[in-house]
């Protein structure tokens, strides 16, 4: 699995009860979104129930614009903030390129077992999946396992609602040192998350 260094400026709108803290991860610790599973459901992994614990993880937008649809299905008119995120990361998995997706595919499913993980998956309706059945979807299964199996700080991602565009899922808690997140609003640093994790 090849993992890559990135570095640059991405974008988030954030609802203002969270204009203080745009960065912490804690609202997908606290409910799951697209790769990152909701706390305490239990899961079958590897012919085994388990009871998986969520994790913090940050989503972030290449463009304005992608930001903007990503949150197009909040119908509730609450307003909210754009911020500039500054991100580097030593270790980043490009689920957007192809090839990494079939490396991977053939890594987590070597069988090339239809019920396993395929490319396919990534834009599952993962809402919904966890709602009429209780289960993880495809994208939270392999959040899972990438943020506790390997050391990976982020991964790029297709966005659903832009096919132009593309998000960054940030893992906080696997933030190495040097690595590091600066929310800012206009000229104002607002939040900065350094990495802590020592990388052998």
């Amino acid at each position: 699995m090849i993992v890559t260094p990135l570095k640059g400026i991405a974008y988030r709108l954030v609802l203002g009860k969270f204009q203080n803290e745009p960065i912490s991860g804690n609202a997908a610790l606290m409910c799951g979104f697209r790769y990152n599973p909701p706390p305490g459901l239990i899961q079958i992994i590897t012919g085994q129930e388990q009871r998986l614990n969520s994790f913090k993880a940050e989503y972030l937008s290449d463009s304005e614009q992608t930001a903007r649809n990503e949150v197009s299905q909040d119908t509730s008119g609450r307003p909210r903030i754009l911020f500039e995120v500054e991100f580097s990361f030593s270790s980043l998995l490009d689920l957007t390129d192809h090839n990494v997706v079939a490396d991977l595919g053939k890594e987590l499913n070597p069988n090339d077992d239809p019920q396993e993980f395929q490319s396919s998956d990534l834009n599952c309706d993962w809402a919904k999946i966890n709602a009429e059945t209780n289960n993880l979807a495809p994208t939270q299964l392999l959040g899972y396992i990438l943020h506790n199996t390997y050391a990976i700080e982020a991964l790029k991602v297709p966005s659903v609602r832009n096919q132009k565009g593309y998000n960054i899922v940030v893992f906080i808690d696997n933030l190495q040192i040097g690595s590091y997140l600066i929310a800012k609003n206009g000229n104002t640093d607002v939040q900065r998350i350094d990495g802590s994790l020592k990388v052998k």
